[in-house]
């Protein structure tokens, strides 16, 4: 990719704190990836000086394999991933977490909110897990403005919930990411400088800065180092669309008065065709507020299509089939490129990705029920974590209740429970000697409940675990392979259910990790292994609907955002705009905007640029695609 004058006076930046706010395809990844390249082999950085945090696996892995291109190896010592993994691997290393911790994700923080405390409704678990994360920040005295900030009175009942909440971790040593951020910043505030491994840079960069809440800056802010060093933000304050966790704002503020007299600006883009970025300066100087003299030009100027830019009009219950009819035009006129769906809700990418299917379109969806976060992958994660260190429970909690040793995932943590009180190593379960022979620990393993559980538990699970050992020990093996093996293991047992599309990951996890000699890697890979969604896997994938959230970070050749009606995307400021602009600008050649009803107000500003399609002709699409959903009619 060609480098521009502006991009080079940020290359070489040393020795200063900046701010670069920049729009969608200005070439961020590829700059955060030559700053780098430019910092070690010409300033001469130390790789294990110099920190890159980015938002997304995606970025961190694209920057990774720029710079084993460049260099010839991966460099050691050098951390490019996004803060919540750097927190734990800083945490891991300095051992600032009890011996065995496992980390809760979202999933399974809310089935245990859910089955244990009655919270059956997505705010009643946000609002259990807001107030858990104050309650915290109150007891160490964090500042005030790092603090959560509710949206809700704290009643008693919520306030016993939150503390139910965390004893329930501290009982089980579990951490879920909001206790990584917070055990991160304790630790770093309170220790002396400097002290803890890991925790001096003297080179940071930080993409997507207007994503970070006030406690993610602070943290960055701790492991910069006090003495010389260099600090680059880079960013676009028109995306941000997390503030409903404390993002944007007041981060972003800090940062401009910080940076002041060194904010730059790209004012090239390299991904859309010039009809594209005009639509979206328009949208950002009419909705967002932004001066025209700020926003990119198009490096590219390629001819608009007749279809380009559409917006569609449909009925209520036409809009499905009208999305779909626009699917299958734009999958049969451009073979080799990627459409996206964009939805609000969940719920809107659930419903077209079923009648997308129904109608015979292949397609990818990224919703609620995210592949890498199913039991099914979760189990092999388990199983991968414990063949590498048999001592954290949560990973044979989940063991335990996927081989049907115990009927309930609460009756396997309560048997782990057991046996840490007991100081009895897990293993003990599939038959291994206990380290401690006391008669307290022959007596607990002896009796009928706990020999009837360990008899079915080593006869589901014991072949598996030898398998992997030997698997992890030969030298020829990658963590693809002991995955594979494992899937088979589990899914042939039925002990877990098949994986949609389990090829696609394992592809994945061989390009990812195709390191053989897996004893040593695969440890250093464990924390990583949880962190990714289908987002990771959608390179290949034709067609995809996915959440304008989700789909934050990705581009796509040809984008349907799939309903910006009044009612769907009112006008309520900012907040709404920015969720729009995200949606737009994923578009490389081709934007179809399509609305039920009367457009939301933001669509107005910029209805001049599109080609209005009457409703008249989206409902005679929409009319032949249902055609597509009928079974043929028999002779």
């Amino acid at each position: 990719m060609h480098t521009d004058r502006f991009q080079e006076q940020i290359i070489t930046l040393s020795g200063v704190r900046a701010l670069v706010l920049a729009g969608p395809g200005c070439g961020k990844t590829h700059l955060l990836t030559r700053r780098i390249i430019h910092a070690h082999a010409v300033d001469g950085v130390p790789f294990e000086k110099m920190i890159c945090l980015t938002f997304t696996n995606r970025a961190s892995r694209e920057m990774n394999s720029r710079i084993r291109a460049e260099f010839g190896y991966s460099p050691q010592g050098l951390f490019v991933g996004n803060l919540h993994r750097f927190c734990c691997r800083l945490l891991s290393e300095n051992s600032l977490l009890p011996a065995g911790s496992s980390l809760l994700d979202e999933d399974d923080r809310d089935a245990w909110l859910a089955e244990a405390l009655g919270a059956r409704r997505k705010f009643e678990r946000k609002q259990i897990s807001d107030l858990a994360m104050l309650l915290f920040q109150q007891e160490h005295d964090f500042p005030e403005p790092l603090r959560r900030k509710l949206d809700f009175t704290p009643t008693q009942p919520l306030i016993n919930a939150a503390t139910a909440y965390r004893d329930f971790k501290a009982e089980h040593r579990l951490v879920d990411f909001d206790d990584l951020l917070l055990l991160a910043y304790l630790h770093l505030s309170t220790a002396p400088r400097n002290s803890l491994k890991g925790s001096d840079y003297s080179w940071v960069q930080v993409d997507e800065v207007q994503d970070l809440t006030p406690l993610q800056l602070a943290i960055v802010d701790l492991i910069t180092s006090d003495g010389p060093s260099t600090a680059v933000y880079l960013g676009d304050e028109q995306q941000a669309i997390f503030e409903f966790i404390g993002a944007g704002g007041p981060a972003l503020d800090k940062l401009k008065l910080r940076c002041a007299d060194r904010i730059f600006r790209l004012d090239r883009n390299y991904r859309s065709p010039d009809y594209l970025v005009e639509l979206c300066n328009r949208f950002g100087v009419s909705c967002l507020g932004l001066s025209a003299d700020n926003l990119p030009k198009a490096v590219d100027n390629a001819a608009r299509h007749d279809d380009a830019l559409r917006l569609l009009y449909a009925a209520d219950h036409n809009l499905p089939n009208s999305v779909a009819a626009c699917v299958r035009a734009w999958r049969n006129d451009c073979t080799d490129e990627r459409i996206a769906v964009l939805t609000r809700t969940n719920d809107e990418a659930e419903e077209i990705s079923a009648l997308l299917t129904a109608h015979g379109l292949e397609n990818t969806l990224v919703g609620r029920n995210d592949l890498f976060r199913r039991p099914s992958y979760k189990t092999i994660c388990a199983h991968l974590s414990v063949i590498v260190n048999p001592s954290p429970s949560a990973e044979w909690s989940q063991l335990l209740f996927r081989t049907h040793a115990v009927r309930t995932l609460n009756e396997a943590r309560g048997m782990m429970r057991q046996l840490d009180v007991l100081a009895i190593n897990p293993p003990v379960l599939l038959g291994e000697e206990p380290l401690n022979t006391a008669s307290v620990q022959h007596e607990f393993l002896a009796s009928p409940t706990v020999r009837h559980i360990s008899e079915k538990f080593r006869k589901a699970y014991l072949p598996l675990y030898e398998k992997s050992l030997e698997q992890l020990r030969d030298p020829k093996m990658t963590i693809a392979d002991i995955a594979d093996s494992a899937y088979e293991y589990l899914t042939a047992g039925e002990f877990i259910a098949p994986v949609p599309r389990w090829n696609a990951v394992s592809d994945f996890l061989r390009r990812l990790y195709p390191e053989t000699s897996v004893e040593t890697s695969l440890p250093s890979r464990l924390a990583e292994l949880r962190t990714f969604n289908e987002g990771d896997l959608l390179d290949r994938d034709r067609v995809t609907v996915i959440t304008i959230h989700k789909a934050k970070g990705l581009e796509f050749d040809n984008v349907i955002i799939y309903n910006a009606a009044q009612s769907n995307i009112p006008h309520h400021g900012g907040d709404d705009a920015r969720v729009l602009y995200v949606a737009m600008s994923r578009a490389r050649r081709r934007l179809a905007i399509f609305t039920a009803g009367r457009p939301s107000a933001n669509i107005i500003p910029i209805a001049g640029l599109l080609t209005t399609v009457p409703a008249d002709t989206v409902e005679a699409s929409a009319l032949i695609e249902r055609l597509h959903s009928r079974p043929p009619r028999r002779l």
